[in-house]
């Protein structure tokens, strides 16, 4: 069971995803009553697409409760960067709460180590980086905030400080369906919560995620017809399409390349 305190864009297709791999979404906001929520479940997945006062005050609520079980906390910071506001309220989770892995896109990321954010509303504007600076920027953060890294983009890249990843599964029309990368953030809280290598967690999840998303791709006509077809590629993934498509590379920054 993942309790997600996603934003109200996320929310049904992110609880759709999780049923579609066979885990159990709860999308509990209440400050009422997420710590009971969090003791029933394996996972917690913040999301700061749509912040208020009361979200982040259950979200604070809801991470102490995790802490306490010892189950994961992955941390979505939507729109870093995009308000004081907002990023006052990000760096507030991160202060507080130990997050075990945050996965954002780059501008999010860089955000966080005190670069300055290309977005408009949500969404990052440009990439700018060559992948030898996106996986510095992995690892730089990874070992910040002690925890794991993921950044999302065309390659994504993850990191728990000590290695980075590279990724290169997925489909250009996940860029064309709202909320795709906090159903990511989801698929990862169902992972890390059967697995205590919380790196394999990520990598698991983002490379499932894009195969399902190329098997929607070949599947669908376009963006109305790719999200349904995303859920039944998740469900019908099997072992082979993992091993078979994965696209999985060590990134050796000595050397400037991937191995």
């Amino acid at each position: 069971m993942v309790h997600n305190i996603t934003n109200v864009v996320a929310s049904n297709p992110s609880a759709n995803v999780l049923l579609s791999i066979g885990a159990l979404p709860v999308m509990s906001s209440d400050i009422n009553e997420v710590e009971d929520v969090v003791k029933r479940s394996q996972a917690l997945v913040l999301n700061t697409g749509t912040l208020s006062p009361e979200r982040v005050d259950s979200m604070l609520a809801a991470g102490k409760a995790a802490e306490i079980k010892g189950i994961p906390i992955i941390l979505d910071p939507v729109g870093a960067g995009a308000s004081r506001a907002r990023s006052r309220n990000i760096f507030r989770l991160l202060e507080d709460l130990k997050v075990d892995i945050i996965k954002g896109n780059l501008s999010e990321i860089a955000f966080l180590n005190g670069k300055k954010a290309e977005i408009k509303g949500v969404e990052a504007l440009t990439e700018g980086y060559s992948d030898d600076e996106k996986a510095d920027l992995a690892l730089k953060t990874a070992k910040r905030f002690s925890c794991i890294i993921c950044i999302t983009g065309p390659r994504d890249f993850v990191s728990d400080g000590e290695f980075v990843f590279a990724v290169g599964n997925g489909h250009p029309l996940m860029a064309k369906v709202t909320a795709m990368g906090c159903m990511l953030s989801s698929v990862m809280g169902a992972f890390a919560a059967v697995s205590d290598n919380y790196l394999d967690a990520a990598l698991g999840a983002v490379v499932s995620f894009g195969i399902a998303g190329e098997l929607a791709a070949e599947a669908s006509r376009g963006p109305g017809t790719f999200l349904p077809a995303l859920y039944d590629a998740l469900y019908l993934l099997e072992y082979g399409d993992v091993v078979q498509r994965g696209k999985v590379t060590k990134f050796i920054k000595e050397k400037g390349r991937a191995v």
